[in-house]
């Protein structure tokens, strides 16, 4: 049996009139029923439809005769008759007006079903493994704009170039534009479900073969009317259902912040590798003319008789060995500066006029403030983003649990109906209906109850993802503090190496010249050098990683987007001129409200940072 208010719309729309002759005078929309007029306005020789009982009930159909009513007048019945429209009409709706008054007063508030959302807890370590060093400081890190701390104008050129261009970005923005639609929609749930507007025009002919009381076999029929109907949140499943899209919107808007933290971080990696390979393929090249003028030393001394054609050779292949490293180290500086133009946004191209002629290697910061572990559960956006779909996970399970209750709704219909169109605005044709009912699932077979066990498990799957993400912003921390610290050191001894080994190279060729020692020795050094020289460049860019990557897993960064839109203008403007989408392109959206329902504001998503050590 259909609920009441799903009635009431099959009987108010004029396609569900189309049954049968009768049934369609039933079922006609009809003007509303007082003592004074109880039977529809007619015309002489038209049918009379006299209302018995019930609204809506057509009991009797005569014929309006001529004679007796020339001018069309309203066909009046017994007095009786009226008195007992009346009577009905009043207990009807006295009977409707109390529950519908108490089940109003209750939904604003309503009674929320299911668990309320408590943060889960997290694993978090009470200091850093690497904290006793000198060079990091546990105050409290500001890391908003990181990269500049590297005092590189080029760096920070390309930073705001991807800001500003790259694709990820902007898909994750547009992802926030999604989720403020999809949050108007769970608000939009709060109101009136159906609200519809229909009008239709029928006409019927009977058969004039068939059996049939009715003289008149040609019926018109105008209509035009409203439905609605609202079902009523008593458990608070919309309620729910408007949290979970809140928590749902901050989620993405935290995905978006870790999507930018991880593009400056590439895009700075991107610049470090660039500045090492071009140091490399420098050295590469120095090592090379070096070797040169070994060969030509060698030759000379052969020539002289000095040594052996065995100098010569193993010269030469010494010389080839750094010629061959050159044309690898420029493949891999290609592919990288690729990886960066995607960054930027862009085709791929050399990017001289923006790399410069400056080779010189970023340098890092004297001291670095690392805070405490508990910082990541309120800077880190992954980590905000994860607790947030937890919350709206939670929400789900209310939303599931509310299905195990009775839905309580009203619907209301009300409109014209007329034989001529131009009677069809006069206050005779006017009709209408208020219902209310509930309907219960009480035969689900347990579907309903596992639905509240399937969105219990994926809550629980919700919060342990957000414990790992904890857990995987940790490790990322102490590998980022580790290497930045031990690479420190390691570049020290490489550097001390490198000041011996060219005093070798300088010390094995003068010998050399002099006679005094082989070719391999001075082979060795010069080897010795070019290596030590290599790996000191690694090293230097390995410091300058780790200590990105720091940074990264910090969480620093997204504070470039504070005070501007998710979405650039020109998007922004394309998406308008397409779609109507409100306010809600606005820099200003956060301000506002759907429907009087306030909307999150993003720094909701990072609590002060005086709160460290607080659980989310």
């Amino acid at each position: 049996m259909r609920h009441p208010w799903e009635r009431l719309s099959t009987l108010s729309h004029p396609e569900a009139r189309r049954r049968g002759d009768l049934e369609r005078l039933s079922r006609a929309r009809t003007p509303p029923w007082t003592a004074d007029s109880p039977t529809l306005l007619t015309r002489p020789g038209v049918v009379l439809l006299t209302r018995v009982g019930n609204p809506g009930t057509i009991r009797r159909l005569t014929t309006v005769d001529a004679a007796k009513n020339p001018e069309g007048d309203v066909a009046r019945g017994p007095d009786w008759m009226a008195h007992r429209t009346a009577a009905r009409t009043a207990s009807w709706t006295r009977v409707l007006a109390a529950p519908a008054a108490l089940i109003a007063a209750l939904t604003p508030t309503g009674c929320m079903v299911g668990p309320d959302y408590v943060p889960p807890e997290a694993p978090v370590a009470d200091a850093w493994i690497e904290s006793s060093d000198p060079r990091l400081s546990t105050a409290a890190s500001d890391h908003a704009a990181w990269w500049k701390s590297f005092e590189d104008p080029v760096l920070d050129g390309l930073v705001q170039r991807a800001y500003e261009q790259n694709l990820d970005l902007l898909e994750a923005g547009l992802r926030v534009l999604q989720a403020r639609a999809q949050l108007g929609i769970a608000v939009g749930e709060m109101f009136p479900q159906v609200q519809q507007f229909s009008a239709s025009y029928t006409r019927q002919e009977l058969s004039e073969n068939l059996p049939n009381p009715v003289s008149q076999r040609t019926f018109d029929d105008y209509s035009a009317g409203i439905d609605a109907t609202w079902e009523l949140d008593l458990w608070g499943q919309f309620a729910r259902n408007t949290r979970s899209a809140n928590a749902a919107l901050l989620s993405t808007i935290a995905d978006y912040d870790s999507v930018l933290v991880t593009l400056t971080g590439d895009v700075a990696t991107s610049y470090v590798f660039i500045r090492v390979l071009e140091q490399r393929i420098r050295l590469a090249r120095q090592d090379i003319e070096s070797q040169k003028a070994v060969l030509n030393l060698a030759r000379i001394q052969f020539d002289n008789g000095s040594v052996s054609e065995l100098d010569v050779v193993q010269s030469l292949t010494r010389l080839s060995q750094s010629q061959s490293l050159v044309p690898q180290l420029e493949i891999d500086l290609r592919r990288v500066k690729n990886v960066l133009c995607v960054l930027l946004g862009e085709p791929p191209h050399a990017l001289d006029d923006v790399l410069g002629e400056d080779i010189r290697m970023p340098s890092a910061p004297e001291e670095l403030a690392v805070g405490m572990p508990a910082d990541l559960l309120l800077r880190r956006p992954d980590v905000r983003a994860a607790e947030r779909a937890a919350a709206a996970q939670a929400e789900r399970i209310g939303i599931a649990v509310a299905n195990l209750y009775p839905h309580f709704g009203i619907a209301a219909s009300g409109g014209w109906a007329a034989e001529l169109s131009g009677d069809l605005l006069e206050p005779e044709s006017r009709g209408g209906l208020v219902t209310g009912g509930f309907r219960w699932d009480i035969l689900n077979y347990g579907r309903l109850k596992n639905d509240v066990r399937v969105q219990d498990a994926l809550f629980q799957q919700a919060v342990v993802r957000y414990q790992e993400t904890v857990l995987e912003a940790s490790a990322e921390v102490e590998d980022g503090l580790v290497g930045f610290v031990l690479e420190h050191d390691r570049a020290g001894f490489l550097q001390t190496g490198v000041e011996a080994s060219k005093r070798a190279v300088d010390i094995s060729l003068i010998q050399y010249r002099e006679g005094t020692t082989t070719y391999a020795r001075v082979l060795d050094a010069q080897s010795a050098l070019f290596q030590l020289q290599q790996d000191l460049a690694v090293s230097r860019a390995n410091e300058i990683l780790s200590l990105i990557g720091v940074y990264k897993a910090l969480g620093g960064g997204w504070q470039l987007r504070e005070g501007r839109d998710f979405v650039p203008a020109g998007t922004r403007k394309e998406m308008a001129e397409r779609t109507d989408w409100g306010d809600m392109l606005s820099s200003d959206y956060s301000e506002g409200s759907d429907l009087g329902h306030p909307r999150p504001d993003p720094d909701e998503l990072y609590p002060p940072q005086e709160e460290a050590g607080k659980q989310p």
